[in-house]
């Protein structure tokens, strides 16, 4: 069977590519055709021999009409759809007008609950549905939509895990001597970087930040049109301009850094202590990473940081990004609750909050190796996930035409 997925291309390691990859090695593995929907990838910017299926680098313009070209051109027999539900939606619209009447497997995330009856009601008439926590399975059927399948994302421990070179890797960094916060999301409305800006701000009034370093793993200005800020002059305007780096001018959110493999730096001179890391080291750099969302649907980042032994301090959502930490963060309680565009609780935590747990877990040794030890224990329930499996048992129940194959020229 010729399996089509419409995802991040699994060229990329943001979180939605990450997990594309890993559907699309299963898919494969299981005999099938896979052929993968690109978005985000660029011309031949990858090497197209490592990758056990098709990519369409289709960049992020122009999608729709590439994507009815994809389906003509590739006639796939099943379509897989994994992104957030809002964007799984978005998709099967534009399937469903340009013609297409074959079975659709939504693999979707969530950004918190609830949600608005708008945003999934369509559920209902795809072959099969899968998401990755429990807790959106549930709210689901409560909500009369049809069997949904939990599968988690999955965090490969061979790859993230605790760096015996970390002293090295701070040294090098010129951070030998500093407390480093990580925060690890796009530059967008719901990640909240500033709160943690603020946070820092406050420490440094009350003269407790002299070693604070704060790393935002995004791009300082929001170009993305995403609701994001200029961090870089938020960062000024707060006064702890010489306190926060990002990675460099050299990267792209969109795309997101290698993931295990030490690229070159630019230059003996570079915007950022972490120029040239990878996306592990640059996470095992940190004594905490700080997630202060107001809402997640899986947030990779927190099982990411948990499986390389780096504490975390998690919005305190009383749901989805509560499942995935477990019992192993420090949990940030919302000040305040909104209600966001698709009617999800949005959980607002307070600056003052942040920069008490970041003084907390600064002078606090044991509660930090309590964190990392517990972070360590619940990361291996993400080490072998059943994601490539759950997704093959759906395309296993589509039955498909037999293709007539084509003549040989000169047959």
């Amino acid at each position: 069977m010729k399996v089509a997925i419409l995802s991040e291309s699994p060229s990329l390691t943001t979180g939605f590519g990450v997990v594309c990859a890993q559907i699309a090695s299963a898919v494969a593995s299981a005999g099938h055709q896979v052929v993968c929907f690109g978005i985000g990838a660029f011309g031949e910017t990858f090497d197209r021999s490592k990758y056990p299926c098709r990519i369409w680098a289709v960049g992020c313009s122009d999608l729709i009409p590439a994507f009815c070209d994809f389906l003509s051109y590739e006639q796939p027999d099943a379509l897989i759809v994994s992104i957030d539900i809002l964007a799984v939606q978005h998709w099967v619209s534009v399937a469903t007008a340009v013609g297409w009447k074959k079975p659709i497997i939504a693999h979707f995330v969530v950004d918190g609950l609830p949600l608005g009856r708008e945003y999934f009601a369509f559920l209902s008439s795809m072959h099969a549905r899968i998401t990755p926590t429990r807790i959106v399975a549930d709210y689901l059927a409560g909500k009369g939509v049809g069997e949904v399948l939990v599968a988690p994302h999955g965090v490969d421990t061979t790859v993230f895990k605790p760096l015996p070179n970390r002293g090295a890797l701070r040294r090098e960094a010129g951070l030998s001597n500093r407390f480093v916060v990580g925060v690890f999301g796009r530059n967008n409305e719901r990640k909240q970087q500033p709160r943690v800006m603020m946070g820092v701000a406050l420490l440094r009034k009350k003269n407790q930040a002299k070693d604070v370093a704060l790393y935002l793993h995004c791009q300082p200005q929001d170009e993305e049109k995403l609701g994001g800020w200029d961090l870089a002059a938020l960062a000024e305007s707060l006064g702890i301009e010489d306190q926060v780096f990002f990675p460099g001018h050299s990267f792209e959110q969109v795309r997101g850094v290698s993931t295990a493999d030490r690229f070159a730096k630019l230059g003996s001179k570079t915007s950022s202590a972490f120029e040239g890391y990878s996306y592990v080291e640059r996470i095992n750099c940190c004594d905490l990473i700080v997630n202060p969302s107001f809402c997640g649907g899986f947030e990779l980042a927190i099982i990411e940081a948990q499986a390389c032994g780096v504490p975390v301090a998690v919005t305190d959502d009383q749901g989805i990004m509560k499942e995935v930490a477990g019992s192993a963060a420090c949990f940030l309680p919302a000040v305040d609750l909104g209600i966001w565009r698709t009617g999800a609780y949005q959980h607002f935590v307070a600056p003052k909050t942040i920069a008490s747990a970041i003084s907390r877990l600064r002078r606090d040794i044991r509660f930090r190796e309590r964190l990392c030890m517990e972070g360590l224990e619940n990361v291996k329930k993400y080490a072998s996930t059943n994601l490539g499996e759950v997704v093959n048992g759906a395309l296993a129940t589509i039955r498909t035409p037999v293709r007539k194959r084509r003549k040989e020229v000169g047959g």
